[in-house]
């Protein structure tokens, strides 16, 4: 099957986004003042981001083939808190590309929401990291996108461009293939990628609700790791209920 999902792409584009600079002017910025590459090895976890310093266990987590969820790309795992990914990043030798993107903590969120129900300001909230991008030695690079747990910021979403290092694309797919089991589907040529691998009960058309691969080559050879929709819409509601509850708490008869 030739052609890749709109998921795949989508996900390259927030990456050339987030290389390119152009961030969105709503988020918080931190980092390099400049925007210019920070020569430092990146540092994900600065003190207004405690709520991010937490370990998992899913760093030893083994990979099942056929399973996206436990898969890993350059020992980055879906799940893994920031400090964690930060942990990772430094032992890959990565570089920090000038800024970090924030969200609203979980706790945040659901003070926004209540807020609005209740017809008040929020104030401020907490933040928690939500995009970083890197780069290695080779120049090239690297996207996580977190989303903002109960626990802090989880990793969501690992994007990697870089080049073929020399291997054709049957090559490259045949590598992929003996870590991660056998793709959902796959194309290649003489020039080209594309292959998905989907969550069990995931249409290919829809390769995008729970764990998702895919590896998508011509010029450079791209891979994404993602965690799906889902999580990101069961977040949403877990924010919804929790904040309907606060709402209920503090809300006030009328006094006249």
């Amino acid at each position: 099957m030739h052609g890749s999902g709109s998921w795949t792409f989508a996900s390259i584009a927030l990456v050339m986004v987030a290389l390119s600079g152009t961030y969105p002017a709503v988020a918080q910025r931190i980092g390099s003042p400049t925007g210019h590459p920070d020569p430092r090895p990146i540092g994900m976890t600065p003190e207004p981001y405690g709520l991010e310093i937490y370990d998992t266990a899913i760093a030893g987590r083994p990979i099942l083939e056929g399973d996206p969820a436990t898969f890993e790309l350059f020992g980055f795992k879906l799940g893994m808190s920031v400090r964690e990914a930060d942990r990772n990043a430094k032992r890959l030798g990565l570089h920090f590309n000038g800024g970090n993107l924030t969200n609203p903590s979980f706790d945040g969120r659901v003070k926004m929401q209540a807020a609005s129900l209740l017809g008040r300001n929020a104030g401020s909230v907490p933040r928690v990291l939500e995009r970083t991008s890197m780069t290695d030695a080779n120049g090239h690079h690297y996207l996580l996108q977190f989303l903002p747990m109960e626990a802090g910021a989880t990793l969501s979403s690992i994007t990697y461009i870089g080049s073929w290092d020399g291997n054709s694309p049957a090559q490259y797919l045949a590598a992929l293939q003996a870590k991660f089991g056998k793709p959902t589907s796959k194309y290649t040529n003489t020039e080209s990628l594309d292959a998905r691998w989907c969550s069990k009960g995931d249409l290919l058309a829809l390769c995008d609700t729970r764990p998702a691969f895919g590896a998508i080559g011509t010029r450079d050879v791209n891979l994404v790791l993602l965690m799906g929709n889902r999580a990101r819409t069961d977040l949403d509601h877990r924010i919804e209920v929790r904040a309907a509850s606060v709402a209920a708490t503090e809300r006030k008869a009328p006094a006249f």
